[in-house]
């Protein structure tokens, strides 16, 4: 019995440390991208993107969505003017709110397998996509469309007849 409680507390001791070092990216709407913050920890530094209706937001990168706070979303957003670097105009991956994407129509890419039951699914309402047409396989959490103009990214995909997906714009729709 001792053994148990010695492992249960390890394993909560772990998961508030990862709490406490991870899980500090969100995004807070600005008016100018002059307005995001540089840092030398990339944690807190701030890319300047835009949201559904044209808003600015300063969002911070992550690489999954372990590294945003809750009910933020690691995603793939096109910079859009980030003051403080020169090479703007860039995708860049940060934490946005997950109430931007819900119903949408949006894709994003993940840093691991997507498939339901590996830790790192996509939302229910979601299909993960895995392309493996390069050497390193890419996983992609996707709603499903039938234009273009109804995905965030303005590409809709077609897999075969009967499905089609939103996907990255490049290479998919380029």
């Amino acid at each position: 019995m001792k053994r148990y409680g010695i492992v249960a507390v390890a394993l909560v001791t772990l998961f508030l440390m990862a709490m406490i070092s991870g899980c500090t990216g969100g995004a807070r709407e600005v008016e100018y991208c002059y307005e995001c913050n540089e840092n030398a920890n990339w944690r807190y530094t701030e890319y300047c993107v835009e949201g559904q209706y044209s808003e600015l937001y300063c969002a911070n990168p992550c690489i999954s969505d372990a590294d945003c706070d809750l009910d933020f979303w690691c995603v793939s957003e096109v910079d859009v003017g980030t003051e403080w670097t020169t090479d703007n105009r860039y995708a860049r991956w940060v934490c946005m709110p997950e109430e931007y994407y819900v119903g949408k129509l949006a894709v994003w890419g993940s840093a691991y397998d997507c498939s339901p039951g590996l830790g790192d699914e996509c939302p229910s309402d979601m299909t993960c996509l895995i392309d493996d047409t390069y050497n390193d396989e890419e996983y992609f959490c996707s709603d499903e469309c039938f234009t273009d103009d109804e995905c965030m990214t303005d590409c809709c995909y077609y897999v075969d007849t009967n499905e089609s997906y939103c996907a990255p714009y490049y290479p998919y729709c380029d």
